[in-house]
């Protein structure tokens, strides 16, 4: 799994615990899945993923656009064509 897809697909402490569950054995699942003693250290990891705020970068870093267009051997500034269209009675 490549690092885009895993961003996508871990957004909340769920997701994380629904890939592991299908990723690893059973045991080493439960093992690590079902906290020990008091599970004092499963809810401070909870909580402190609860508290991270997620910000997305929209737009951050967007390349120039470039509308220029290859057609039929011709450079076009933007790519529009029209075609005859029409009702027939």
């Amino acid at each position: 799994m490549n690092e885009a897809t895993f961003q996508r697909q871990a957004y909340s402490v769920h997701a994380l615990r629904e890939m592991a569950r299908k990723r690893l054995p059973r045991m080493v699942f439960d093992l690590a899945d079902g906290a020990a003693g008091d599970e004092r250290t499963m809810r401070r990891n909870e909580q402190a993923v609860a508290e991270t705020e997620l910000i997305p970068k929209v737009l951050n870093g967007a390349p120039t656009r470039k509308q220029t267009v290859e057609l039929f051997g011709h450079t076009l500034n933007s790519p529009m064509a029209a075609s005859g269209a029409g009702l027939m009675w």
